[in-house]
């Protein structure tokens, strides 16, 4: 939980390209609004599923609800037909920070609470399995935003007072079953995408986004270099994707003021230049942006929250905690998430 200080498929772009400050402007559109409000309070980590290593036909996507309410201690992993709009919800016993594709079909590695498990959905409900992996032992941390990369996961922790900075980095080496503490200094860590062995990261609230360099071998981050600095922006940086061309990225931004529509941006991975913008109206506290392919092209979907927000906030957004769904200009999901091997032992 964050404390800050104060028409569907083939929607068409504005009748002509529209451009704010050299950034190309698309439109989102609502496509999904959970059932409930505590599946609404925080959406998360929406992650396309390969067609080729799943058992159903059709176009999937997965997303976790970190947590069912302000003084929830229970989230779940959700499932949502991206083709018939129907999700269904696997309840866990803890806050999901992640949920990434397993290399076992049907099954996920999750980021719950301090631990990463093994969570399989096949039976139809969330059969989960620990690990004995687990995240430093601080009573004000949980697992926050992770990413599978060809060489296992990386991921962080989050201050749950949004207060100090005493969340870490963490790598999972699947190629040794390895969990290795990339260091400290987080306060929430959010965003982040592997290239080679160049790590970029979000610490939301110094709205900076910061490159690394990564030596899995060694378990080591060098010391950051900032990367795109957003510390003039109202809002705060959260969830951040690769492009589907691997040349730039996309960040959603978290506005906890008094506004009535949200944003995703990208920026270009090289200049780091701003290059597009999604707005979102009606739900301004976007919080995760992924890249998805559907029978109608290259989507990109935006999860949002109603997290700490007033009654009459939510009055004026009456759309926050739904997933939205906005045109790109891609062709192609060149970059698909890798699957990651992860036995559990329980």
């Amino acid at each position: 939980m964050r404390d800050f200080p104060q028409p569907f498929f083939g929607i068409a772009l504005c009748p002509t390209d529209r451009y704010k400050h050299g950034m190309k402007q698309h439109p989102s559109t609502p496509f999904y609004t959970p059932d409930t409000l505590e599946q609404r309070f925080l959406p998360e980590g929406p992650l396309p599923i390969d067609p080729e290593d799943w058992d159903e036909e059709g176009h999937f996507m997965a997303w976790v609800s970190i947590q069912h309410g302000a003084d929830s201690r229970q989230g779940a992993i959700n499932l949502l037909n991206l083709d018939s709009r129907e999700n269904r919800s696997y309840l866990l016993p803890g806050r999901p920070g992640f949920a990434v594709q397993a290399a076992q079909a049907g099954c996920f590695v999750v980021g719950m609470e301090k631990e990463l498990c093994l969570v399989d959905i096949r039976s139809g409900t969330a059969e989960v399995t620990t690990s004995g992996l687990r995240v430093e032992d601080d009573p004000n941390t949980i697992i926050n935003d992770g990413i599978p990369t060809a060489f296992g996961m990386v991921f962080g922790t989050k201050d749950c007072r949004f207060e100090e900075p005493v969340g870490h980095l963490y790598l999972f080496r699947s190629s040794d079953r390895k969990l290795v503490d990339l260091g400290a200094g987080q306060t929430c860590s959010n965003g982040k995408i592997v290239q080679g062995n160049t790590l970029f990261d979000i610490d939301t609230p110094r709205k900076k986004v910061q490159r690394y360099v990564l030596d899995v071998d060694a378990g080591t981050l060098s010391e950051p270099e900032d990367f795109i600095d957003l510390g003039a922006e109202d809002h705060f940086p959260d969830g951040m994707r690769v492009t589907p061309d691997g040349q730039g990225l996309v960040i959603a931004f978290y506005n906890p003021h008094e506004v009535q529509s949200g944003c995703a941006r990208q920026y270009n991975l090289d200049s780091g230049e701003a290059e597009a913008e999604w707005t979102v109206e009606q739900s301004p506290r976007v919080t995760c942006p992924a890249f998805v392919e559907t029978d109608d092209g290259i989507k990109l979907v935006l999860t949002t929250a109603i997290e700490g927000m007033e009654d009459a906030l939510f009055a004026r957004n009456p759309r926050a905690g739904s997933l939205f769904i906005a045109d790109t200009d891609y062709t192609a999901l060149d970059v698909r998430p890798p699957r990651v091997p992860f036995h559990a032992d329980g």
